[in-house]
Parts: structure tokens; C-alpha cells; sequence
């Protein structure tokens, strides 16, 4: 397994955020960042409301696989 450098919170400053095409209108709202780090694509998940609490932090891959699990339970 090839060590990846995850980016710190620093890094997601300049990181764009939008907000998620799936999120409520009032309420569980979370919003998407992407983030090239050292050649790594990341991806961060970020609560609306309380974006100082910090962000979830994925590969690109691992966040692929999130969305692959979150869409089978979905149904």
C-alpha cells in the first residue's frame, strides 16, 4: 500500500466547497471540496453550519467507494 500525504486543514483554505445536490434545504446540509495535494487528488466533506468542527478528509478512490456503499443504501 503506497503512502498518500493527506493535506491539512491549512491546505482546504483555498480548497472549493459547494454545497451537496442531495443536501435538505433546512437542515443536513454538507458540502464537497476538492483538493490537489503532492499529486493526490483529495475530496472533504464539511458540515454547512459548522464548518469550524473540521471535515472528513477521502482519496479520491476512497471517496468513489463512500459513494458506491451511501448509493446501495439508498434504495
Amino acid at each position: 500500500m503506497t503512502h498518500v500525504p493527506h493535506p491539512t486543514a491549512a491546505d482546504f483554505a483555498h480548497a472549493a466547497f459547494r454545497k451537496s445536490s442531495r443536501s435538505g434545504q433546512t437542515s443536513g446540509c454538507v458540502e464537497i471540496g476538492w483538493l490537489d495535494h503532492q499529486g493526490h487528488r483529495f475530496v472533504a466533506v464539511q458540515d454547512t453550519k459548522a464548518r469550524h468542527a473540521g471535515r472528513l478528509v477521502f482519496t479520491e478512490d476512497q471517496f468513489a467507494a463512500l459513494r458506491l456503499v451511501l448509493r446501495s443504501h439508498d434504495r
